[in-house]
């Protein structure tokens, strides 16, 4: 099991149960690559890879077109043709713009103004994500080898990140082992405690939207599935120290 598929672009974004909605996508039914025999010929295994990688974006496309149909209440929800594949860590900013463009463009402090307008909210909503899939090789299920990917990013870049905006965890961080072994039950999340301390931290949507931003919850596609690790990550996109911590 891995993350829910987040659905960008609702009120608060907040943290797990709370504001931004998640559409679960373990129903997902990515297949499986077909392994290719050694008497294949090369453009017999090229055809196969691409017959692949078609039935995967299909599986993809039919289970957000079902969650996401649910979540924003539409009986029949419009076809949507793919913008592009993006990196689920791409999403965000690209529905945020695409929502923006139908008119619900978020405030300074992260709020959209659908007085009036919820029925069109849900609408674009639902097309704007439908636009900008995740791609199916970043978007299959958590084996142990990208919870353990997690933990590393939850130790070595969150809660450091969130530590030089100025925001110290009550919560222990658990061993790599139980941090796994309880990701699919009761998963540790910095932001999750962060959410239950939201008035006495005296957090708003502004600083929410920019801790979201400067300390990702999920670690980016090329940690968990490429096997970059979190320093080589930090080199490149080293840990930016809040000029006014809270």
């Amino acid at each position: 099991m891995y993350p829910p598929l987040r659905v960008f672009g609702a009120i608060r974004p907040r943290a797990t149960g709370r504001g931004a909605a998640l559409v679960s996508t373990a129903a997902i039914g990515v297949s499986s690559m077909v392994a290719c025999t050694g008497s294949a010929t090369p453009s017999t295994t090229s055809a196969t890879s691409v017959a692949d990688e078609a039935q995967e974006k299909a599986a993809v496309l039919a289970d957000m077109k079902k969650s996401l149909s649910g979540l924003y209440q539409l009986d029949d929800p419009p076809e949507v043709t793919p913008v592009r594949w993006v990196l689920p860590e791409e999403r965000q900013d690209l529905i945020d713009s695409c929502l923006a463009g139908e008119g619900f463009e978020k405030d300074s402090g992260g709020a959209i103004n659908t007085a009036g307008r919820m029925e069109q909210y849900n609408l674009a909503n639902y097309v704007c994500n439908m636009k900008y899939p995740p791609v199916p090789r970043y978007s299959k299920t958590w084996e142990r080898t990208q919870k353990s990917a997690q933990y590393a990013w939850t130790r070595d870049y969150i809660i450091p990140c969130l530590s030089a905006h100025g925001y110290s965890l009550q919560k222990p961080l658990p061993s790599e082992a139980a941090f796994v072994d309880s990701w699919d039950t009761a998963a540790y999340r910095p932001f999750a405690e962060l959410d239950e301390r939201y008035e006495e931290l005296k957090l708003d949507n502004s600083i929410w939207n920019r801790l979201e931003r400067e300390c990702a919850q999920t670690a980016p596609s090329a940690v968990l599935w490429d096997g970059v690790s979190v320093a080589e990550w930090k080199e490149t996109h080293p840990i930016r120290p809040a000029s006014n911590p809270s």
